[in-house]
């Protein structure tokens, strides 16, 4: 039965997280068995809406990817050094060619930030393998 049931659920998790494009929120299943735990505990400061999350498992020349997109209304200074302490804190390293740029032995971490309106930035974290 524990067999049958562990099979059951790999299936599954091969069907919701096979897609080539995936969005989902915070608490749904696809949250926890799609996204890497670094996009999933990414910190979020100030945020003024619910974070978006996507995944996909690349496509041609397209590599796989987990991603956070929300937006804040902190600094962009404070959000970023929040960010860098979450990816040190997960064994990431800065890049030594761009600055937004974090490596492991296995994937690429960018950090993009902008502008979305008065005092509120959209930031994008996403995690390349």
């Amino acid at each position: 039965m524990l067999i049958a049931s562990a099979a059951a659920l790999y299936i599954g998790a091969i069907h919701i997280c096979g897609d080539e494009w995936l969005e989902t929120r915070q608490g749904r299943v696809a949250y926890y068995l799609c996204l890497s735990s670094v996009i999933r505990n990414t910190p979020l400061l100030a945020d003024v809406d619910e974070p978006k999350f996507f995944s996909t498992v690349g496509d041609g020349t397209k590599l796989p990817r987990d991603e956070i997109v929300y937006h804040s209304s902190a600094p962009t200074s404070a959000i970023t050094l929040r960010i860098e302490r979450h990816l040190g804190a997960n064994g990431f390293a800065r890049d030594s060619s761009d600055a937004n740029l974090f490596r492991d032995d296995e994937s690429v971490v960018k950090i993009d930030i902008q502008s979305a309106a008065e005092g509120i930035h959209e930031v994008h974290v996403a995690q390349i393998f």
